[in-house]
């Protein structure tokens, strides 16, 4: 009787903090940071190296996880430094970056301008390259020294460049603190922790960087596609690619005429939208009126133009569709391709072209 009531009586806190941490290395790093707030107990197994190292890509983590001269750094801090800072992806000179969601631990994608496929590509004819005042390469640098003066265990790209840091983007970093991590708990919670953080759904603003943009000189013919190996995405997981672009003093044709952007997988269209790169209600009114704009019918009628979303880093970002990993079977052997097209010859200046981002779908 004694031995059953002592049975009825423990606790899942009572387990031995290798177990509890095997648990809770089978759900999501948002969840590891809510099981750390249940006890000490709990504290202990959530933070311990078997559960984040589970979390950090397995393609990543031998360079990631590299021993430590100086001391041994926590493997939560190493997958917190891949969130924040991103690497560059097979050592292609920082032409696609990657990094981690924090929430869910998700694979991030960044492509530079410089890895898109732009139309007459032929010099100064239709496109200029240039450093743009917004190019986050200074931030990446500064992230990189975040990361390299905590106590990770990897070297962060950029590293022989570091004396030369200072950014006013550098206000966008997180605070980490070094002893359990609080304020990265509260931000996977959902939670803000400082004013100094970026937000979760702003993570884009530090952890890709590229030295250049693609501003578009003259052409009347647009459209952009970025290609990413659907292999390299999380399986089971919703993504959504999104152009980030800026625009110049003096742009035209961004308005005009009808813009459409697609996604594909294994060359099977998932999502296509009309867009507007850049509203202005008084020059649709203007083609409208001129019969050049076909007039939107709601729900049942044509699906009105999607609008860009301003960023924290000074971007623009448009999402050109969604496509899930879940179930993709043999088309992960193919390419993603995320596309812009403007319909129509018109003569178009000023767009300036960061890359192409693909994230998880934040919930």
């Amino acid at each position: 009787m004694a031995a059953e009531e002592a049975h009825q009586q423990t606790q899942l806190g009572d387990l031995p903090e290798a177990c509890l941490a095997y648990a809770i290395a089978l759900t999501s790093p948002r969840d590891a940071c809510r099981f750390a707030t249940i006890s000490p107990t709990f504290r202990a197994a959530a933070d311990s190296d078997h559960v984040w190292h589970g979390f950090i890509p397995e393609d990543h983590r031998a360079i990631v996880l590299q021993p430590s001269p100086a001391k041994t750094a926590r493997k939560k801090d190493a997958y917190l430094g891949l969130c924040d800072g991103g690497v560059p992806v097979d050592g292609d000179d920082g032409g696609c970056r990657m990094w981690l969601d924090k929430a869910s631990g998700a694979k991030c994608y960044a492509l530079s301008a410089r890895r898109l496929s732009l139309p007459w590509d032929d010099g100064e004819f239709s496109w200029r390259w240039t450093r743009h005042t917004l190019s986050r390469l200074d931030s990446v640098l500064s992230s990189a020294f975040h990361i390299f003066s905590s106590n990770l265990a990897w070297a962060p790209p950029y590293s022989d460049q570091l004396m030369t840091l200072p950014s006013p983007l550098n206000s966008n970093l997180p605070v980490k603190k070094n002893d359990a991590g609080d304020e990265a708990n509260e931000e996977m919670n959902g939670r803000p922790a400082s004013s100094t953080k970026s937000t979760s759904r702003g993570r884009e603003n530090s952890a890709a960087a590229f030295a250049e943009v693609a501003q578009l000189v003259d052409c009347t013919c647009l459209d952009i596609y970025g290609r990413l190996p659907a292999a390299a995405l999380t399986p089971a997981t919703a993504y959504a690619a999104y152009l980030v672009y800026g625009t110049a003093e003096g742009h035209r044709g961004l308005s005009y005429p009808d813009q459409e952007t697609a996604v594909a997988l294994g060359g099977r269209v998932l999502e296509r939208h009309r867009v507007c790169l850049r509203p202005d209600d008084a020059e649709t009114r203007k083609f409208r009126g001129a019969g050049l704009i076909a007039e939107s019918s709601g729900a049942g009628g044509s699906e009105e133009p999607r609008r860009p979303r301003m960023r924290g880093d000074g971007w623009w970002e448009m999402e050109m569709g969604r496509l899930n990993t879940t179930g993709a079977g043999g088309e992960l052997e193919e390419e993603v391709v995320a596309s812009f097209e403007a319909l129509g010859w018109y003569p178009k200046l000023g767009l300036i072209v960061e890359g192409i981002e693909f994230r998880p779908v934040q919930s």
